[in-house]
């Protein structure tokens, strides 16, 4: 392989990196904002939404099919084994917006920051997961739940 082509390579690996980066951040924005919905319960539709949507466009961009249920079933299972206690925060978060004032605001700030850690750790887990050339059928969440904590608390620390 000649010098020019190796730095071709080179720079399609690092394009191919940062678009999935690209799309996850984007993505997280949108969760974190999600999060901030003062209607219980309303907040966590919507990151579903937009997790969902992530999904999508990750799947999309590694050309892997796509099915929004085997999305859900596979997104469900991964947060079961990999994060149980988180999803009681989230339900907490969900559930303090219905205490005025100050729960709204407390359960924002929970439910906000758990949305945008768990879209970041679900986009790094697809992502790396679809780069290997897996799909949403392949995956085994019992294998990937020390990844999706791992990711999850980075994505804390990009949340706050």
């Amino acid at each position: 392989m000649s010098k020019a082509e190796q730095q071709t390579s080179d720079q399609d690996k690092a394009v191919e990196t940062k678009m999935p980066s690209k799309v996850i951040k984007q993505h997280v924005a949108m969760a974190l904002g999600g999060g901030l919905i003062p209607v219980p319960y309303a907040d966590m539709a919507a990151v579903t939404a937009v997790q969902i949507k992530m999904l999508h466009a990750l799947a999309k961009m590694y050309d892997v099919p796509f099915k929004e249920t085997r999305a859900k079933v596979v997104t469900a299972s991964l947060f079961g084994s990999a994060i149980p206690r988180y999803l009681g925060y989230s339900s907490i978060g969900s559930f303090l917006k219905m205490i005025p004032l100050v729960g709204t605001f407390s359960g924002s700030i929970v439910m906000s920051t758990f949305s945008g850690a768990s879209t970041y750790a679900l986009g790094r887990v697809f992502s790396e997961h679809f780069a290997s050339g897996g799909n949403f059928l392949d995956i085994d969440p019992q294998k990937v739940s020390a990844f999706f904590k791992e990711a999850y608390e980075e994505g804390k620390n990009l949340a706050n």
